[in-house]
């Protein structure tokens, strides 16, 4: 699986990346405490307080892995937390195999991040191609997880009584597929939500106020591309039979074409005028329909493809320069004032 990071956004990620990898030396060493205080209330805590930062920056920056990666994690501090599942060697092992591959994938991340320097100038992003299998290290975590569940049922039979076996292959009902899609819901429609606000409270303003503030418009694009990347997370951990599924790809749609359009914004250096503004706003509007409509389980009936025309017809309009005017412009060289003289 491939991620993508924007040249722009480079800082922000190493950033992160100095911030994850502390945090991953410290989850580790806690893990392995785990395995004898499982009923450590704190020491739980805090290893949950270290996957949920690391979730949050990866999402921010649009990295999924990492982001789906670190949930599981929370999941799993969740149930030791709330006492549903014991806490074995296998559960010990399958966390700290996930640590390892997250420090491997971070590793390479930077690896490729410092190569940049040395690529075309007039890349606007890099592309991170992910070597390892993300796939095999989560169902590995959710089997132990499953296990530790088993176990604490089978524990409960009075030793007088015959130990029937317990059949719970969980991973492959739709209980279980249905509660990990609860559970990415909720997370969908929190970070959404915040960022769906400061786009229309605040960075919109701004734009109104200054329509060639770059840091309001890169803030914007960071936002969209966030919520991009929840939206991926939570599309697939649903099945395609989910009433939403449909929906929530239309939704995906939308933004993956929104955020199209300021890509073109920010590369092209145009003005965030008062016709952006109010596209702006109308998008921000049916992301706020489509996720109020989620939250209260309705009928997802919105009309992505008067949106996706009008998105599209902005984007058209800045490839062929007939609709707005760039903001980028030349210096005037000494040269170039005594060619114009001639």
């Amino acid at each position: 699986m491939s991620s993508r990071i924007y040249l722009e956004d480079i800082d922000v990620v190493k950033m992160f990346i100095e911030e994850w990898m502390e945090s991953l030396k410290g989850l580790e060493k806690e893990i392995l405490k785990l395995e004898v205080c499982s009923e450590d209330t704190e020491l739980i805590n805090d290893i949950y307080r270290r996957a949920h930062s690391i979730k949050g920056g990866s999402s921010f920056v649009g990295l999924s892995i990492i982001t789906s990666l670190s949930y599981e994690v929370e999941v799993t501090l969740d149930a030791i937390r709330k006492r549903d599942i014991t806490v074995n060697t296998e559960l010990i092992d399958s966390l700290l195999l996930l640590v390892d591959f997250l420090n491997t994938y971070i590793a390479n991340l930077l690896s490729k991040i410092k190569e940049q320097g040395t690529t075309d100038e007039n890349e606007i992003f890099i592309d991170f191609i992910n070597e390892q299998n993300e796939n095999s290290v989560l169902e590995r975590l959710k089997i132990a997880h499953e296990k530790c569940k088993k176990l604490e049922l089978n524990t409960s039979v009075s030793e007088g009584e015959p130990k029937e076996e317990v059949e719970l292959d969980i991973l492959q009902t739709e209980e279980f597929k249905n509660g990990l899609a609860e559970g990415m819901k909720e997370q969908f429609l929190l970070e959404s939500t915040e960022h769906i606000e400061r786009i229309e409270n605040y960075l919109l303003i701004e734009l109104d106020k200054n329509s060639d503030n770059r840091e309001a418009i890169n803030d914007i694009f960071r936002s969209v591309h966030s919520i991009k990347g929840g939206t991926g997370i939570y599309l697939s951990a649903l099945s395609a039979k989910n009433p939403l599924f449909s929906g929530l790809r239309k939704f995906s749609e939308v933004v993956h074409n929104f955020e199209s359009l300021l890509v073109l914004v920010r590369d092209k250096v145009i003005s965030f005028d008062k016709s952006l503004i109010d596209l702006s706003y109308s998008v921000t509007d049916y992301f706020k329909a489509f996720i109020n409509a989620v939250d209260a389980n309705d009928n997802i009936d919105l009309n992505e493809i008067e949106i996706l025309g009008k998105i599209g017809a902005s984007i058209v309009c800045i490839e062929s320069g007939s609709c707005y005017i760039s903001q980028k412009v030349l210096p005037i060289t000494p040269e170039v004032s005594e060619k114009n003289s001639l």
